[in-house]
């Protein structure tokens, strides 16, 4: 009687806290799982693929009861359920931090494709959860597919899963016009956290160089915002008090898609981000300079760029420092503004690919999707 009463319970809680989907999943080619992040809406046709909701936002009503009806209501049953009546071709995760998802594959039968998520480091992310970073998962875990951003990549997660790893670079940065006539302005890619004060500290010398730069080489200065609309004040009046001159702020709201905004400009400049990396695997000119002087700042100098593929603190487009130096500032600058195209592309294969690679379009995807849904 207790197990009754708690499922009732637990029914009614889920009838009030969630939006819920009345029907049964249609029979779709593709099932994407978590909503949050996917890049494929303008890819493949709406018709074409359900979104599995992994956080709440959505719940199946009639799967929800069937598993009540089986005292089986847990994440895994919910999964299996959803792709038995969807009968996908194939499962795309955008997450590559989702456990269930790596066993998905055997037990369904169903091809499974999963993306990198984010820039990878050794004291953030799935490499410091030993759940899925784990040798002793290689025999029971199995994607399909696994697209990764470059080959050091593809050799970590072969240590703890089977599959196909395949390095493309990112997704979302693979998509691109290169032909597109640019700006000859700069464009400072924000790295602004709102409840994060730790992650800005060191910025503000750098930005407020990287201006008086820009001004002396008559070079108009833009900030691309990343902050969302609340606190899109908070993030203006940030880089306000550190230049205090002259600049244009374009907010995230005015400007959703920061892949096109960022390939508009010529010269692209980050503390640290995967957006910088990106448009450096597209061949853009970029300069990526992270200054953190503080000891409890040092988790945040290991996301510098190569350090997790084992590149010097210093190079050509790039500096991550402990001690600001101003001539560091100076040489990225003129690096990213006066070095010759040829440069850009000898530099290319040492520096850059080992980061992140380039597949322009994502043809190796499109050509392994029409493959799993052809057989």
């Amino acid at each position: 009687m207790k197990k009754y009463i708690k499922y009732f319970f637990l029914l009614l809680k889920i009838s009030i806290k969630f939006n819920l989907e009345f029907s049964k999943p249609s029979v779709k080619k593709y099932l994407i799982i978590d909503g949050i992040k996917n890049p494929l809406s303008n890819v493949f046709s709406k018709n074409d693929y359900n979104i599995l909701y992994r956080r709440g936002e959505k719940l199946n009503l009639p799967i929800v009861l069937e598993c009540l009806f089986e005292f089986n209501l847990n994440s895994l049953n919910y999964y299996l359920k959803y792709i038995k009546y969807s009968k996908p071709k194939v499962i795309i995760t955008f997450f590559d931090f989702i456990h269930i998802f790596y066993i998905l594959g055997e037990l369904t039968k169903v091809k499974t494709i999963m993306f990198q998520y984010g820039t990878k480091s050794w004291n953030m992310g799935i490499l410091t959860d030993k759940r899925l970073y784990n040798k002793g998962n290689y025999k029971k875990f199995y994607v399909d597919y696994i697209f990764v951003h470059n080959k050091k990549l593809e050799k970590i997660y072969n240590k703890f899963t089977r599959g196909k790893k395949i390095a493309i670079g990112s997704f979302q940065g693979n998509f691109c016009n290169l032909k597109i006539k640019k700006k000859k302005e700069i464009l400072y890619l924000s790295s602004f956290r709102p409840t994060l004060e730790e992650w800005h500290k060191g910025d503000e010398l750098v930005i407020k160089h990287l201006y008086n730069l820009a001004k002396k080489n008559k070079l108009k200065f833009n900030i691309s915002g990343r902050a969302p609309p609340s606190s899109e004040m908070d993030e203006k009046e940030y880089y306000s008090n550190i230049i205090k001159d002259d600049f244009n702020f374009i907010s995230k709201s005015k400007f959703y898609d920061s892949y096109k905004l960022m390939q508009n400009y010529e010269y692209i400049f980050s503390s640290f981000s995967t957006m910088a990396k990106e448009n450096l695997a597209r061949g853009n000119r970029t300069g990526i300079i992270l200054y953190k002087p503080n000891p409890n700042q040092l988790h945040i100098l290991k996301l510098g760029y190569g350090v997790f593929e084992a590149l010097k603190k210093r190079g050509p487009f790039w500096s991550n420092m402990k001690k600001f130096e101003y001539k560091e500032v100076e040489r990225i600058f003129y690096f990213v503004i006066k070095s010759k195209a040829t440069m850009w592309k000898k530099i290319k294969r040492q520096y850059i690919d080992p980061s992140i690679e380039f597949d322009h379009n994502n043809k190796k995807f499109f050509k392994i999707v029409k493959k799993c849904i052809n057989n």
